[in-house]
């Protein structure tokens, strides 16, 4: 009898040796299981923050501003790592702007109440001019950069005949708005076969001062002349894709600015395009436009 009383204690015990060790298990796996959970959490914050800050609006004709990765932040001085000394500053740069050494290509000469342009150094491809004084393009401020690919000059006073002719050869990206330009050239983009991106909203453009080909220009995706003063829709090429001519006065829609023959093979590119705010009216859409604009996703009128 007394054998097998402690045989049945014996058992007792094990049993509840089996049970806390369950517990712990189930302890650990409970504490693993959160610290995974956490760890998804913050991945699924940092994934929503990435979302947003790439977040793209159709009607938002300015997806992004041109901008180069600036190294200086707020008052902690020069970006450079690990407390060694920042790279030399090159000698060519405009003592009106700043040219960062550890981005060589770009200059900043933004928010300083220039009058006038200064030349920019060949080495540059990102020049930032906007929101000056600026009245005038003097003759000959680009020549030596002929790798440049953005020029930004939005909110300046520059007006039409106070712009030279041509513009640099590899010129991507083209910012004009908030100005004073009232025309342009015909053969203006003619010289830049690789610009993609013009914006010249918020000037006093007329259909006047605009030849019949000046944005017939092959390369150009996006073009933007909204809050002008136009009345009629200038003709462009068959292979730009977004349009924007809010804010004007155009009353009236020609087909023929999108496409000079209508039919099967021929038709426009135009992805968006923008006409709200003009006298226009949708019944003015004529019958062949769904034809010359098949591949359009938003037309707002």
């Amino acid at each position: 009898m007394l054998l097998a009383a402690r045989g049945t204690d014996n058992s007792l015990h094990e049993r509840d040796n089996m049970q806390w060790v369950s517990l712990l298990l189930l302890a650990g796996l409970c504490s693993l299981s959160r610290a995974q959970y956490e760890e998804d959490t913050h991945w699924w914050f940092h994934y929503l923050r990435n979302q947003q800050s790439t977040y793209y609006d159709p009607y938002d004709p300015y997806p992004y501003e041109p901008y180069e990765p600036y190294p200086y932040g707020g008052e902690e001085g020069p970006a450079y790592a690990y407390g060694s000394p920042p790279p030399p500053e090159p000698r060519d740069c405009p003592q009106e702007c700043d040219c960062p050494p550890n981005f060589p290509t770009a200059m900043y000469c933004d928010n300083r109440n220039l009058k006038y342009l200064p030349f920019v150094p060949s080495r540059m491809k990102y020049v930032y001019f906007q929101n000056n004084q600026i009245s005038s393009i003097q003759e000959g401020v680009f020549d030596n950069a002929t790798g440049l690919l953005w020029i930004a000059l939005h909110g300046n006073q520059i007006i039409s005949d106070k712009v030279p002719d041509g513009l640099p050869s590899a010129l991507e990206q083209l910012y004009l708005e908030h100005n004073n330009v009232y025309s342009v050239p015909d053969s203006y983009f003619r010289g830049s076969p690789k610009l993609l991106y013009v914006r010249l909203s918020h000037n006093s453009l007329t259909n006047n001062g605009l030849a019949s080909n000046t944005f017939n220009s092959s390369s150009l995706l996006e073009l933007d002349l909204s809050y002008n003063q136009l009345q009629k829709i200038p003709p462009v090429n068959t292979n730009l894709e977004n349009l924007y001519l809010q804010g004007n006065r155009i009353n009236e829609f020609s087909i023929s600015s999108f496409c000079t023959v209508v039919d099967v093979m021929n038709f426009s590119k135009l992805q968006v395009l923008r006409l709200d705010g003009n006298e226009i009216k949708r019944s003015a859409m004529p019958p062949d436009a769904p034809l010359c604009l098949r591949l359009a996703s938003l037309i707002e009128i």
